[in-house]
């Protein structure tokens, strides 16, 4: 539930600063989904906020731990690239 709140932050309310506040408060379990799943919103926010190379860094970083799930690996380069095609 606290994802989907970080989520409206970023594409809702366009307060991607509050969801990377929110997102600081959390702390999966290592290697859970929902700790994949916070890394991508952690990305998502860092572009939000303007801030592209935090959102690469964090996505590289998050492409090093699921290398060995092939659809979270998919949703990272799917990330990277759509990241990479924004000017």
């Amino acid at each position: 539930v606290r994802f989907m709140g970080v989520e409206s932050l970023i594409k809702d309310q366009d307060d991607p600063r509050a969801a990377l506040a929110m997102l600081g408060t959390m702390t999966p379990p290592d290697g859970s989904r929902f700790q994949t799943r916070r890394s991508m919103l952690t990305a998502d926010a860092y572009a939000a906020a303007g801030a592209t190379d935090s959102a690469r860094l964090t996505l590289e970083a998050l492409k090093a731990k699921v290398d060995d799930n092939p659809r979270a690996l998919q949703a990272v380069n799917d990330a990277l690239a759509k990241l990479n095609a924004t000017p």
